[in-house]
């Protein structure tokens, strides 16, 4: 519920998301990492307060690499 009341408009969805990240170690100060969020790209109402509805996060992909000097 979004509020005490707990009223019909004032209530999330329930959500079950699945997250994948990896990572490659190159060498000892170096790594590669990728990571998508929200694999199968539900899209569901997270919150209701304020203002009305929001949708939560689509598909996201991000690939990056560290780098320790």
């Amino acid at each position: 519920c979004t509020q005490a009341s707990c009223d019909e408009f004032e209530r999330a969805d329930s959500a079950l998301l699945f997250d994948l990240s990896a990572h490659y170690e190159i060498n000892a100060d170096w790594t590669l990492y990728a990571l998508l969020e929200n694999l199968t790209d539900e899209l569901e109402i997270v919150a209701r307060e304020p203002y009305g509805a929001r949708s939560g996060k689509p598909r996201t992909f991000m690939l990056g690499s560290t780098f320790n000097f």
